[in-house]
């Protein structure tokens, strides 16, 4: 067996309250041949001092503006050199030290593109939610697979980048396009990441999440058939906005815990 490179990409923006972690939980992992990029979009906190303290131990990196979080995505994208790409975005965590070693023990088929795993979601009253990915059939995995739990080949995105013109569901759509080149979905049975379940944002923009994946499904929002859905869902977009992150934190754990994919 050959050890693929790995590379393994953070973006951020004025997250200097949890960008180390990230970068600590990146390093800890045991895999050996993997490349670190961080692209920053040129913030203003102290975003930067945190990078340049652990300089040495990141591959590459950049701090400048950019469109939103595609873009620098993009960016990252652009410069990665290893044969398998993961987001892990600041405020994100590998859920041990071995993932990487542990998904990449065995080689893939070439015809596999993405390879995906569990996920857990975090909640500020300290509960901590498992996604199972498992039982999800083959046309849904686009839909319900999170980046931080998905390895995906790096020719294949550079071929595709996300399309900034989705600003909340771009790499849902990538998701999509690759599953529509053919490429097949490996699923793996491990525990990729953890990352907060609110702070996210497709999380605080609920109704622009809405419209987007109407838009990418070529639906209209405002047709008679979707005009209860729209209104639903541009109150809980209402409701995510003004309501505290504690709050939503808790309501959010006990509502999804009862979902039959997580456990």
């Amino acid at each position: 067996m050959s050890l693929s490179k790995i590379t393994i990409i953070t973006v951020s923006y004025n997250c200097a309250d949890s960008l180390e972690c990230t970068i600590k939980s990146v390093m800890n992992q045991s895999y050996l041949d993997k490349e670190y990029i961080i692209i920053d979009g040129a913030s203003s906190d102290n975003t930067c001092n945190i990078i340049k303290k652990y300089e040495n131990m990141v591959t590459k990196y950049i701090s400048e503006p950019d469109y939103g979080i595609y873009d620098a995505m993009n960016k990252g994208i652009d410069l990665a050199t290893g044969e398998w790409i993961i987001f892990m975005n600041s405020g994100d965590v590998f859920h041990d030290n071995y993932v990487i070693e542990n998904v990449f023990s065995d080689d893939f088929d070439d015809n596999i593109g993405i390879v995906y795993g569990d996920i857990e979601l975090l909640f500020s009253n300290g509960l901590k939610v498992l996604k199972r990915m498992n039982h999800i059939s083959e046309e849904r995995i686009p839909m319900e697979i999170c980046h931080q739990a998905v390895f995906t080949r790096t020719y294949i995105l550079k071929e595709i980048k996300y399309d900034l013109s989705y600003k909340i569901i771009a790499d849902r759509k990538s998701f999509i396009d690759i599953y529509k080149m053919g490429m097949k979905f490996k699923y793996v049975p491990f525990v990729i990441s953890e990352f907060d379940s609110v702070k996210g944002v497709s999380s605080k923009k609920q109704f622009k999440m809405y419209r987007e994946l109407k838009r990418l499904n070529g639906e209209n929002i405002y047709s008679l058939k979707n005009i209860p859905s729209t209104i639903l869902n541009f109150l809980k977009s209402l409701c995510f906005s003004i309501l505290p992150n504690n709050f939503l934190s808790v309501l959010r754990s006990k509502l999804i815990a009862s979902r039959k994919l997580y456990k």
